[in-house]
Order: structure tokens, then C-alpha cells, then sequence
């Protein structure tokens, strides 16, 4: 199983980096994108990540929130952009007769969780 994983991309600050390294990436079979997607929450440069990533790869796409996506809106990133999602949570995946188990959460900020 070929996985590709990519956090704190904080929107617009690191996105131009960002398309550019998707080039090299060789097409993997699961795209995690791990938090801090977009920065102080501003939910068009999530946009513009998602995009980026989508319009590289055509595998299966896991999204976990970091603390610049809010929890108030949470709801809005779903609603908006069609990918898996975990939160406080696990799922396992299985390509090609190999699984791979995620467990999601923002992890540690304000209180251990």
C-alpha cells in the first residue's frame, strides 16, 4: 500500500510548496491530509487544498482536523468537500489485500484527549 500524507499546509502560506511537491509524488493508494489544512480557520484556502490534492490523485482521500480548522465548523469543511473525515476516531482501510488502520483526532491542545 502506498500512502501520502501532508499536514500544516496553513492555506495560502505554504500551498504554492505544497502543488508543487504533489508533482513527485507517485500515485499513492491512500492521500491522508493531517490538519492545519487551512490557517485561523478560513475555510476557502481549505478549498484550495482539497483542490490541489483532488486534482492530482483519484485514490481515496482522509481528513483529520488540526486546531486551525474550528470546531464550530467542522460541519461546513464536511458539507463542502466529499472525503473521509475522522475525528475521534479509527477506521481501518484495505487496498490490495493489505490494511492500514487511521486513528484521527486533533490530539493534545487545551486538554489531553
Amino acid at each position: 500500500m502506498r500512502l501520502a500524507a501532508v499536514g500544516d499546509i496553513h492555506g495560502r502560506e505554504f500551498l504554492e510548496p505544497f502543488r508543487d511537491s504533489l508533482v513527485a509524488v507517485e500515485d499513492p493508494d491512500l492521500f491522508l491530509l493531517a490538519g492545519d489544512l487551512t490557517d485561523h480557520n478560513r475555510v476557502e484556502e481549505f478549498g484550495e487544498v482539497v483542490a490541489a490534492v483532488k486534482a492530482r490523485v483519484a485514490c481515496p482521500i482522509v481528513c483529520i482536523f488540526g486546531n486551525n480548522e474550528y470546531p464550530a465548523d467542522h460541519g461546513t469543511y464536511r458539507q463542502a468537500h466529499d472525503m473521509t473525515y475522522l475525528e475521534d476516531e479509527d477506521r481501518t482501510f484495505t487496498v490490495g489485500g493489505e490494511s492500514l488502520r487511521i486513528i484521527g483526532t486533533t490530539g493534545s491542545l487545551d486538554e489531553p484527549t
